[in-house]
This record gives structure tokens, C-alpha cells and sequence, in this order.
């Protein structure tokens, strides 16, 4: 079970910024490149719980995670993720598959998403492949978005956008170097 909380003022409780030994142990050890994400050898978590709490995006998530690597994968080296909660008030539930683990370190391999957001009227789906899923460069997706008003995606994605009619968008998305397509 893990729980992880925001608060209003922007702190964590998963941030050692206020211990200055956890703070540089921390720094010293967080990965500026996907390559030098930690070595997990064998993990396995099954019928995992998570919560989340944002209290200045008014965000609460309950959900379930199960995720293998190593020997105790089976061949099925998979992250999976559902969580259902609120965003603003509206309901929002969310559904994650990814590849393992060990994947995240891999460099010379995409790594394989599919993600799932329903909000309110508004639903986002995104699969594919992304070069870096820490930084979402050198993505490779099919992207579609459904609802009533594009400008009700701010909440989840935090992008501004106008108000409109009922839209439903299915494209390619790829993103190269800076340059979105």
C-alpha cells in the first residue's frame, strides 16, 4: 500500500527537501537520463494499492498497481495501473498498461504505454510507443480525444484551450527532438 500526498502548499511526502542528509542522498542519486534509472533485479508487486492526493489541483485517486520484473514476471513484464477518484470535482478514472520495469532503463528501446483517461465527458486515449517515457520524447502515438469542450482538458493535461463545440479528434502524435507533429 503506498499513499502519496500533496499539499496545498506544494510539498510531498515523498520529498526529502526538508532533511539535508535525505536531500543530497536523493540528488546524488536521481537519474538525469533514462539509462540511469535504478537496477530493480527482480520485483513483484500484485494487488498493490495506491492513493493519491493533490490538494491544490483538488485530485484524489484510488487505485490498484501490479507490476513484475525478474523471475517473477512469467514472461508477463508489464506495469498496470487503475485508479478512479475526482479532479475538480468531476469524477475522473484513469487506467495505465506500460512496459516493465526494466524497460524504463533500457535506452535503445521504445517503451510501450496505453493509457486511458476518462474525465467528466471528456475521454483521452493514448497508445504507441515514447523513446523516453520520463521526458515523452520521441513519441510515436495514437492519440484520441472525445468530449463536449476542448477547453475541459486543461485539468488533466494542463494545456490552455478555447472553448468549443463537442470535438472528437484520432491522430498520430509524434514528437521528435522540439518539434510536435
Amino acid at each position: 500500500k503506498v499513499a502519496l500526498e500533496k499539499r496545498a502548499d506544494g510539498k510531498s511526502n515523498w520529498e526529502f527537501s526538508e532533511n539535508p542528509v535525505a536531500a543530497t542522498a536523493v540528488a546524488a542519486v536521481r537519474p538525469e537520463q533514462r539509462s540511469e534509472a535504478p537496477v530493480i533485479g527482480q520485483i513483484e508487486i500484485t494487488k498493490g494499492k495506491i492513493s493519491y492526493r493533490d490538494a491544490s489541483r483538488k485530485l484524489s485517486l484510488d487505485g490498484d498497481i501490479d507490476l513484475a520484473a525478474g523471475e517473477a514476471a512469467g514472461g508477463a513484464q508489464e506495469v498496470k495501473f487503475h485508479a478512479k477518484g475526482t479532479l475538480e470535482d468531476k469524477p475522473i478514472q484513469l487506467s495505465f498498461a506500460g512496459g516493465s520495469i526494466a524497460m524504463l532503463r533500457d535506452s535503445t528501446q521504445p517503451y510501450p504505454l496505453d493509457v486511458e483517461v476518462d474525465y467528466g465527458k471528456t475521454l483521452i486515449t493514448v497508445k504507441g510507443k515514447v523513446g523516453d517515457p520520463f521526458t515523452f520524447a520521441n513519441a510515436d502515438v495514437q492519440m484520441h480525444l472525445k468530449g463536449d469542450d476542448l477547453a475541459e482538458l486543461f485539468p488533466v493535461l494542463g494545456i490552455p484551450a478555447p472553448s468549443t463545440p463537442p470535438y472528437d479528434l484520432k491522430g498520430l502524435l509524434k514528437h521528435d527532438n522540439n518539434e510536435w507533429r
